[in-house]
């Protein structure tokens, strides 16, 4: 097991209340957003062996299923993670930049999306995410998660 999925999977699993504060940098305005989800280990015999489902309890009942690709080398701190929803498939790239800090990043039609998400505890995880459109900064988001079960 590489040390990427070792983090993920002994830090990610439980119910968690997440607090997220999203700044548009342009029109000067901010949103904010609290929800609960619950992600659970979920094996699916089409998909990779590191998949887990995540329920939103307060966005409209959303289901997302991200499967977790690790990469051949058990010493590699990178892999591919798929977010499958609604007949949709987003592949991310992630990268371990450190021993709790997990560097996601999601690129198309010039939008960049970058997370540095810092798993501080079992209980606590903390969020910077970038967006940047032509690489020009569109919108700066900060994410608390606590677990609550």
């Amino acid at each position: 097991m590489n040390s990427l999925l070792k983090l993920l999977s002994n830090n990610i699993e439980g119910n968690w209340l997440s607090h997220q504060s999203i700044y548009y940098l342009q029109a000067k305005k901010i949103k904010i957003n609290k929800f609960q989800k619950n992600i659970d280990r979920f094996v699916d015999q089409s998909l990779q062996n590191h998949s887990y489902i995540c329920k939103y309890k307060n966005l409209s009942s959303r289901e997302i299923i991200y499967n977790y690709v690790a990469e051949n080398n058990p010493k590699s701190k990178s892999g591919i993670l798929q977010k499958i929803y609604s007949s949709c498939i987003q592949t991310y790239k992630l990268s371990l930049n450190n021993t709790n800090c997990i560097e996601i990043k999601y690129l198309k039609n010039g939008i960049q999306y970058t997370e540095y998400t810092y798993i501080i505890n079992k209980n606590l995880k903390i969020s910077v995410i970038i967006i940047k459109k032509n690489n020009n900064y569109i919108a700066i988001s900060f994410n608390s998660e606590i677990k609550i079960k």
